[in-house]
């Protein structure tokens, strides 16, 4: 029996008992999915997508192919910012890829190999890093978690 179908039901029909029976059993088994960790394939496919945005962040550190003109196209550049955005997210090494500052409140530049930096910082440091700029609310689009890095 599927619990959140159950959960809606007793929502709809208005038996708020109901509902939240359903919903604690709901999360008990959510919390026993959760404890049994990841499976080998979710481990590969993190894996492969960690490489390919390493890869990917890696052209934005190419100095022979800074002035290729795919780098001024807007789409290039917001395709560019959500990999590099969730890939310091993800990370686990402590090197930081964050596009230059415009000015001193944050703003910051074209995501574009000629406004890129990277910063390494130690371990404790960086978890500190990413929980003030991804785990703090707030927008979460590339170009406010810049501002917030």
């Amino acid at each position: 029996m599927d619990a959140g179908k159950e959960a809606i039901k007793a929502k709809e029909t208005g038996d708020m008992k109901k509902f939240h029976d359903w919903r604690q059993r709901q999360r008990q088994y959510e919390n026993e999915i959760e404890k049994l960790g990841p499976t080998p394939q979710q481990d590969y496919v993190e894996a492969v997508s960690d490489h390919v945005d390493f890869t990917s962040i890696n052209q934005l550190f190419n100095r022979e192919t800074a002035n290729d003109k795919k780098w001024d196209h807007p789409r290039m550049q917001a395709d560019a910012g959500v990999v590099i955005s969730r890939a310091n997210s993800r990370n686990r090494n402590g090197v930081i890829a964050l596009p230059m500052e415009s000015s001193l409140f944050g703003s910051v530049l074209p995501v574009h190999p000629k406004n890129m930096c990277q910063v390494k910082l130690p371990a404790d440091q960086f978890e500190t890093f990413k929980t003030m700029v991804y785990h703090s609310g707030g927008d979460d689009s590339p170009q406010e978690v810049f501002k917030r890095s």
